[in-house]
């Protein structure tokens, strides 16, 4: 295995350590403790940091790429030309379970009907699905079957949620029972509640994987949950690279709007209402046109 460093990824990891200098930086600074002091004596608050936390984490996962080895038939071993990232490799199986055609959720079926001989006599019927819902026999009850999984994967996220708010309490050096204590500074309550709802959620949804196309997939027969997280990447990156590339000069019209006033002022505005008034999905989606043509080149 051999890592790969492509531009987004340097891109990623350099705003987290600037946010990370300047949170080493800025600690000690009394206004911007009380204010994210502030954030964090809030439940609502609270629990969309543990929520952005997951966000950001799987962002990063998916911005380690590597080539995988591979195995000839003399069992030597040599690079691929694939290029995998870390979320690529933790969700593989879910990565090649690609059927022909739409599914929707939990269907063990395609979406649209084939022609297929039954006895000899052609009939239109729904395919079944290649890669999932294959362990139910015709008649078994898919209901059943995906309430006793989401139980197996509701106590595993639970043990995992609790495992992980264990290892919060022991790095805090305060017992179990206070990370669900109302008083303090910091909602450790809420926060600790969030990582076990969060567990249990992604424990449900991550054992059903194995078994069913949780969001079914789509024209190409992807699955659309992997999609989905590979998605939060693009996110990320879009989103640092807009406004890494827009601050300046906001800042430096800002600047210019104050201070000459007069027609400058008027033209900035006049430039500012224009742009405004494009619809935001074609600034998105001419974001991720230019970005596709321009990042990576991954050759899978």
């Amino acid at each position: 295995m051999s890592l790969v460093v492509l531009w987004t990824d340097a891109l990623v990891f350099l705003l987290l350590v600037f946010i990370l200098a300047g949170v080493f930086s800025l600690r000690k600074n009394r206004q911007v403790k009380e204010q994210w002091q502030s954030v964090f004596k809030s439940r609502v608050g609270s629990a969309a940091a543990v929520i952005l936390m997951l966000y950001v984490v799987i962002g990063l996962l998916d911005s380690i790429h590597f080539h995988p080895l591979k195995t000839d038939m003399q069992g030597n071993e040599s690079r691929s030309p694939q290029i995998l990232s870390v979320l690529d490799w933790l969700l593989l199986d879910l990565k090649n379970s690609t059927e022909k055609s739409y599914s929707a959720p939990f269907s063990r079926t395609l979406y649209v009907k084939e022609s297929v001989e039954v006895n000899g006599v052609p009939r239109r019927l729904y395919p079944a699905l290649e890669q999932r819902v294959t362990h139910l026999a015709a008649g078994e009850s898919r209901i059943n079957d995906i309430l006793g999984k989401s139980l197996t994967g509701l106590m595993t996220g639970l043990i995992s949620g609790v495992s992980l708010v264990l290892l919060l309490s022991m790095l805090r050096r305060k017992p179990l029972s206070m990370m669900f204590a109302a008083s303090g500074h910091i909602q450790w309550r809420t926060i600790s509640l969030t990582i076990l709802l969060l567990g249990m959620l992604s424990g449900i949804i991550i054992y059903l994987s194995f078994y069913y196309h949780v969001l079914g997939t789509d024209k190409v027969g992807q699955d659309v949950l992997y999609l989905s997280l590979k998605s939060i990447r693009t996110g990320l990156v879009i989103g640092t690279l807009t406004t890494l590339i827009m601050l300046p000069f906001a800042i430096m019209l800002g600047i210019m709007a104050g201070y000459y006033r007069s027609w400058v002022d008027d033209i900035i505005q006049y430039l500012y209402t224009t742009l405004n008034s494009i619809p935001g999905i074609l600034l998105i989606a001419a974001s991720v046109l230019i970005l596709q043509v321009l990042m990576d080149n991954n050759p899978e």
